[in-house]
Parts: structure tokens; C-alpha cells; sequence
């Protein structure tokens, strides 16, 4: 594609008019004859110069009058200054562009040129003719010069020269590093306008004069779509929220939220352009209300029931107080959020709520009235090495009195005694290891006749019955078939003694020590339940018989008793127990397998031996 400079041949002046008129006013009478011999020279001469170019027709200041197209053409070629020797110079934006015109092909447009000069005066009627071509004769015509160029290649130019002077803008960011925020600054980017620049081109590329043209253009500014301001106020935001720490308060509990923690809470979240929203997590609000809540929460006390003398009395319950977790979390939050705009608080109060017993004053001593003793066992015992004096019984007894269980809820012995230590008063005492009776092999050992007291009074009160296990062999102050033995070894495991109160009302259970015995009474409301046992069944009868043996241990004539002889038996008792109706509503079967213990007594040897080896301590048998 080529580009011409269009140019018209220059206008012309009649200076000769007036006098023309004059003369034609001064020859009226000639003025017809005038006529004709003009409009037969006219048709004369242009026939005369069909094909050429009229006298007087210049190019650029080079004659072509006479000449036809051919000719004109190579004259002009030949006499015409050279054009394609210079170049375009394009500054845009601190950048420099040369264009030689040889690179786009600038050169005279000669062809146009020569058809302008060979049109001049041979348009229109004759008369038209006439007078132009009498005005040419005399006075000459200059036809501009015309230039051609190739556009496409220009344009082309142009763009890449603009092109390599655009600078994309930069956006401003935010950036996490850390726990914090920092602002990646916004950069202004420039773009040229590429339309004007090549409009001044081709004025420049026009200029036949100019051997070296130049045009010049300033950058357009372009600014970021994300400015710094805008990403520093995201970031503020951010800073106001976390910059200082929160305070908690509830009653006499303060905690603090630190600047670093709530810097974990809080993130900056992109939606779009120049659009930061605050986020502030609420799960970690609410797991630190939950922790402040167990500083701060304090259980509401249920009613409960004490023994005075032998008369059920009403203990008062209290209310407690509980954090609300859900509101304070949101009160956290919200003080966060008020940041935001401005000054925010730097403290926020728990939200409390009360909390009520669930068995209140008032019911408890509705109940009282009404409380009788369901049931009642007593164990005998004799107080000595075997129990430690018995604080072996009595201290379980007593953290057992006064135990009200709620309707539902269940008894298990350890979970209640807890695991004996020697700080709270227990003593070596009897264990069963490896089916012999070790007087002292284990820590609160007699503590079985508290379990099976306490076993007794409640299968005999009617409760729903859980765990319970029979001795190694039987003992005889236990009902037959009816013992319930517990252990607790260092390992965590345990056999245990388990009831629940499946009764209407909550039951008060009593502990009674006495020197000689412990007592268990199942105090709560009748409902009408009948309790039937069983004569124990006794099968697989087994007898002991007593041994004696010889140790070296002992001197000739001593003797010491080691073992009890207790004959072996299976023994099976079935409790049934029948609602005010005479439906039943238990129905327990205990069986218990009794071994047989032969009696062993110890006796030194009929002469002097040698010294015994002594005996190794023995293990306990998970069984005491």
C-alpha cells in the first residue's frame, strides 16, 4: 500500500481580466468576430497538444509543457532532486526510532504528478479552455510535487517504536509475611498514542524540503488499577485490629488476648481490584471463651440430703454461674470489628449466665418427708494385722456415707474410694496370692468387707445391679454365694462393685462403722418393689483337709498356722425383684465358685538344720 500526497496544480490570478474587458468593451463591435477566432484557436490548440502538456505547465519548478506522458514522466525522473536519500526520525517517550526512507519506499509520486500536468486546461466547454489555456500561455502553471511512501511498512514502524516505549503500570500489593501485612508499592506504567503518531508522520513524510524529517511525542501516564494508598488503608485496617491487645474480664478472671495472637485471628482477604475485606476468625474467640470458662465457670450444687441422727434433712443447693461461650466469643469479635473504623475498645466483659441446681432446694425437701431406709447389711469383722485395725473398712465406709445418687446414676466402688494410698490411712492387710493367704500382702487389704456391705444393702434394696465377683475362697462372715470382692492393681486394672439407682427419687446411701462392724443402708423413697433372694444352691462340695509341714525357718518344737482350711463348693442365689404391680423388673442369678483350701501349719524340723534360705516376697495375684 502506497501513500500519495495529493497537490493540486497552484491557483492562478487573471490579471489580464480587466484589461481583456476593457478591450472587449472597447471593440464591442469586434467582440463576436474575437469570439470565434478564440474558440477556433482554442479548438486548434487544444488539438495541437492532444496528448501533451500545455506551454507553460511546470512540476516541482521542472517544464513539461509540450511533452507527453512518456516524456513528461522522464524528465521528471531525470531532472526532479533526490528524495529517498534522508529518514524519519521518531521520539517517543525518552525513546529514539530512525526510518530511512529507502525502509518504506518514499520516492515522487510521478505518475500522479504527470496526470495533474496533462489535465491542467483541457477540462470543460471550450470557452472554459479557451481562457485557460490563453492564462497558462501567458502567465505558467506549477503542479505541486506529490509523494508517495508505504504506508503498511510506516505503520508498522511507528507501532513497534511505540510498543517498545509502553511500561505496563504495577499494582500495589499486600503481602503476608508472618504474622504481618507489608505493602508491595504501586508503580504508574506509559502508553503512546500510536494513531497520532502516525498522523504526524505522514505530515513530516510530506514535506518534500525536509531531507531529514522528525516528529516527537510525550508518553501517556497510565496509572496502576491498584494504588499504594489503597492497598496501605487494607493494611492499616489490619494493623488497628491486631496492633493492641484485648482484655478480657469476667468476675476476678482477666486474661489478655496479645497483639501476636490476634494477628492469627485476623487476615486480609482479596476480593477484587483495590477490595480487601477483614476477616476475623471466630473459632479461635470461642475456644478461648471456652478456656476462660473453665477458670471461670462454677457448677450449680444440687440439692442433696444428709443423715442427722437417724433423720433424712434437705442440704440446700446453690446456684452457679457458666460462661455463655457463643455470646462472649461474639463480644470478642465484635470489639475486633469496631477497630476497623477508628478507635475501638480495648476490653470486653464475659457474658455470664446463672446456672440452677437440677435438683433443687425445694425438691429435696419435698423429699425428705417421704425418705425411708429401703435396705440395711452389717459385716462383722475382728479389727487386727488382717486390716489394718480396720482402717482398711472404715475409711472407704466413710467417703461412701452420704452418697446421694440421682435417678440414673451409677455407683461404682474405686470410682468413688479412689485408689488407696498410704497418706490417706491405709495399712497392709490379707490378700488372696496364688490361692494362699498372705497377712499383709497388700495395700488396704480387708477392704472387701466395705464392698461386699455395701454390695448387700443395695442388691437387697432392689437396684439394677452391675458388676460383681466372688472371692478365691469363701469367707465366712460373707452370705454365701452374696461376697464382692474389688482390686485395684498398678496397672489400672480393677474388679469392682457397680449398681444404679433405677428408681424414681434420688437414694441416700449411710455408712456406719462401728468397732467391730460396718454398716450400709439404702435410705430413698418406697415405690413399691419387693425384693426376693434365694437359698443359695450348693453343688461340686469339696472338703479341706489340714497339712503340716516342715520349715526350716522354724526351731525345733515352734509351729505356726499359714493357711485356714476352707472347703470348696459352687454355689448359685437368684434375686428376683417384683414392682408395685408384680412385674419383675430384675431377675439376677450368682453364681460363685469357691476353691478348696487345705489348712497348712508350719512346724520346725525335729533337729538343728541348716540355716533357711529365706523366702522370696511374694507377688500378688490380681485377686486380693
Amino acid at each position: 500500500m502506497t501513500t500519495r500526497s495529493e497537490t493540486l496544480p497552484s491557483a492562478y490570478e487573471d490579471p489580464g481580466g480587466s484589461t481583456l474587458l476593457r478591450l472587449a468593451l472597447a471593440f464591442l463591435l469586434t467582440l463576436l468576430a474575437l469570439a470565434i477566432f478564440v474558440l477556433a484557436f482554442a479548438l486548434a490548440y487544444t488539438r495541437m497538444h492532444e496528448g501533451r502538456a500545455l506551454p507553460g505547465v511546470g512540476v516541482a519548478g521542472v517544464s513539461v509543457g509540450g511533452l507527453d506522458a512518456a516524456q513528461a514522466e522522464a524528465r521528471l525522473r531525470e531532472e526532479l532532486p533526490d528524495i529517498s536519500g534522508g529518514a524519519l526520525i521518531v521520539e517517543m517517550a525518552g525513546s529514539r526510532e530512525r526510518i530511512a526512507y529507502t525502509d518504506i519506499g518514499r520516492d515522487y509520486d510521478v505518475e500522479l504528478m504527470v496526470e495533474q500536468a496533462l489535465s491542467v486546461g483541457q477540462q470543460g466547454d471550450l470557452i472554459t479552455q479557451a481562457g485557460n489555456q490563453l492564462h497558462i500561455l501567458l502567465n505558467g502553471v506549477a503542479i505541486q510535487p506529490s509523494l508517495t511512501w508505504d504506508s503498511a511498512e510506516l505503520a508498522r514502524r511507528i507501532t513497534a517504536a511505540a510498543e517498545a516505549a509502553v511500561v505496563e503500570p504495577v499494582d500495589a500489593q499486600v503481602v503476608r509475611q508472618g504474622a504481618d501485612y507489608v505493602v508491595e508499592p504501586a508503580a504508574a506504567g506509559q502508553s503512546i498514542d500510536v494513531s497520532r503518531a502516525l498522523e504526524l508522520a505522514h505530515i513530516a513524510l510530506g514535506d518534500v524540503a525536509a531531507r531529514e524529517a522528525s516528529i516527537g511525542l510525550e508518553a501517556m501516564i497510565v496509572a496502576p488499577a491498584v494504588t499504594t494508598d489503597e492497598a496501605q488503608a487494607a493494611v492499616s485496617a489490619f494493623e488497628r485490629v491486631t496492633g493492641e491487645a484485648l482484655v478480657v474480664s469476667g468476675g476476678s478472671t482477666r486474661a489478655t488476648i496479645g497483639a501476636e495472637e490476634l494477628r492469627g485471628w485476623t487476615r486480609l482477604e482479596e476480593g477484587g481490584p483495590a477490595e480487601w475485606s477483614l476477616v476475623i476468625e471466630r473459632e479461635p474467640a470461642v475456644q478461648f471463651a471456652q478456656t476462660m470458662a473453665l477458670d471461670i465457670d462454677q457448677p450449680a450444687v444440687d440439692a442433696s440430703f444428709v443423715f442427722e441422727e437417724d433423720v433424712v434433712a434437705a442440704i440446700a443447693g446453690q446456684e452457679g454461674r457458666v460462661v455463655d461461650v457463643e455470646a462472649t466469643a461474639n463480644a470478642i469479635v465484635a470489639a475486633l470489628e469496631a477497630r476497623t473504623a477508628g478507635e475501638g475498645p480495648t476490653g470486653v466483659d464475659v457474658t455470664m449466665a446463672v446456672a440452677q441446681p437440677d435438683f433443687t432446694t425445694e425438691e429435696a425437701e419435698a423429699l425428705t418427708a417421704r425418705m425411708e431406709r429401703l435396705s440395711r447389711w452389717r459385716t462383722n469383722y475382728v479389727p487386727g494385722s488382717l486390716n489394718y485395725r480396720g482402717a482398711n473398712i472404715r475409711i472407704p465406709t466413710d467417703k461412701i456415707h452420704g452418697m446421694v445418687l440421682e435417678p440414673g446414676d451409677t455407683f461404682d466402688f474405686w470410682d468413688v474410694v479412689g485408689y488407696p494410698t498410704e497418706e490417706e490411712g491405709y495399712g497392709p492387710g490379707a490378700a488372696i496370692i496364688r490361692g494362699r493367704t498372705v497377712p499383709d500382702g497388700a495395700l488396704a487389704g480387708g477392704i472387701c468387707s466395705c464392698s461386699t456391705t455395701i454390695f448387700n444393702a443395695a442388691l437387697r434394696a432392689g437396684l439394677e445391679m452391675g458388676s460383681r465377683r466372688n472371692h478365691y475362697y469363701y469367707i465366712n462372715r460373707y452370705p454365701v454365694g452374696l461376697d464382692a470382692t474389688v482390686w485395684i492393681s498398678n496397672s489400672g486394672q480393677r474388679q469392682t462393685v457397680r449398681f444404679t439407682n433405677d428408681m424414681e427419687h434420688p437414694i441416700l446411701i449411710r455408712g456406719i462403722n462401728r468397732r467391730s462392724a460396718v454398716i450400709f443402708e439404702i435410705w430413698g423413697v418406697p415405690d413399691g418393689r419387693e425384693v426376693r433372694l434365694s437359698r443359695p444352691t450348693i453343688t461340686n462340695r469339696r472338703s479341706a483337709v489340714e497339712e503340716t509341714r516342715v520349715s526350716q525357718s522354724l526351731r525345733p518344737g515352734q509351729s505356726r498356722r499359714v493357711e485356714w482350711p476352707a472347703n470348696g463348693f459352687h454355689s448359685t442365689v437368684t434375686r428376683t425383684v417384683l414392682d408395685a404391680a408384680g412385674n419383675v423388673l430384675h431377675e439376677d442369678t450368682y453364681f460363685s465358685r469357691y476353691a478348696t483350701i487345705n489348712g497348712v501349719t508350719l512346724v520346725g524340723p525335729s533337729s538343728p538344720g541348716p540355716e533357711p534360705d529365706p523366702e522370696p516376697d511374694p507377688e500378688p495375684d490380681p485377686e486380693p
